[in-house]
């Protein structure tokens, strides 16, 4: 009689492909569990794909490609059939989003097939942080926009990739928004009147709103504005001020009022120095 001689386990990863995307398929060979090493191994499937090689230490073997036909591509170990298959897909992916966003403002990523159903699970990479993430069951991700320095806008590249979908690339303008910056004192005095400025990445700016103390003023000049500290304060106190125009970014500040001096000091502390002096003065006599 014949014994049967099993033939070992193939197991491809990723087990589907895009049709004419440049695939790179790992397929590992296994016995009773166990890596298989220099084992001949080929697939053959549509397109006149034909290909072989031999398992490496690891059980395995790594196969690249350009899939020109849509079917399933035939794993063999020997020349003999395993079973599994590589199958090639005509899906696609394409990606949905805005053609531009503002510097710090979060925008949605949608990914969907070639039918316009919503993809879970594609890796979508946004270049302009090269943060990459994942769909959720929506084919949804979010990500935060940024401009380097203070250029006005940047463009940058979204890309996504899942196993046996042809990949996506969009172009997306992210817009710089210009910080405001408060130009004060550091210090003043309880009860004084001082000027607040501000400019921005961009240079001079009016129409700012400027809040000290729970008021608000709007810089209509180069000039600035002026707010008076308050007068009741008996210790050093920090208050801040804030600038805020639509389109930019808001500018922020901290500005320490201390207690006034006592009124006329200056001069109790001259005449009562006169006044021992002079007493004395007359004691000499």
């Amino acid at each position: 009689g014949r014994i049967p001689v099993k033939v070992p386990d193939a197991t491809p990863d990723p087990s589907e492909v895009a049709l004419n995307e440049p695939a790179n398929v790992e397929v590992t060979v296994t016995g009773r569990g166990e890596p298989l090493e220099g084992v001949f191994v080929s697939i053959d499937g549509p397109g006149n794909l034909a290909m072989n090689g031999t398992t490496g230490a690891d059980g395995t073997i790594t196969f690249s490609f350009v899939p020109t036909a849509t079917g399933d591509i035939n794993i063999k170990v020997y020349n003999r059939s395993t079973g599994s298959k590589i199958t090639v897909t005509a899906h696609t992916l394409n990606i949905d989003a805005p053609a531009q966003a503002n510097e710090g403002e979060t925008f949605t990523v949608t990914v969907k097939d070639e039918n316009g159903n919503a993809v879970s699970d594609a890796q979508v990479t946004f270049s302009g942080t090269g943060e990459t993430k994942t769909t959720d069951s929506s084919g949804q991700v979010t990500f935060t926009g940024t401009v380097s320095g203070t250029l006005p806008y940047m463009t940058y590249k979204l890309t996504a990739t899942k196993a046996g979908y042809k990949s996506d690339e969009e172009s997306i303008t992210i817009v710089g928004v210009p910080q405001l910056y408060i130009e004060a004192p550091a210090t003043v005095d309880a009860g004084s009147t001082f000027t607040v400025k501000v400019t921005s990445d961009t240079g001079a700016v009016y129409g700012v709103d400027v809040t000290f103390n729970g008021e608000t003023k709007t810089i209509t000049g180069p000039s600035g504005v002026t707010f008076t500290a308050p007068s009741s304060v008996t210790k050093e106190t920090s208050y801040p001020i804030t600038a805020t125009k639509d389109g930019y970014k808001d500018g922020k500040a901290d500005i320490t009022v201390k207690p006034a001096g006592v009124p006329g000091f200056e001069l109790i502390t001259l005449i009562a120095a006169i006044g021992i002096a002079f007493i004395l003065l007359r004691r000499r006599h």
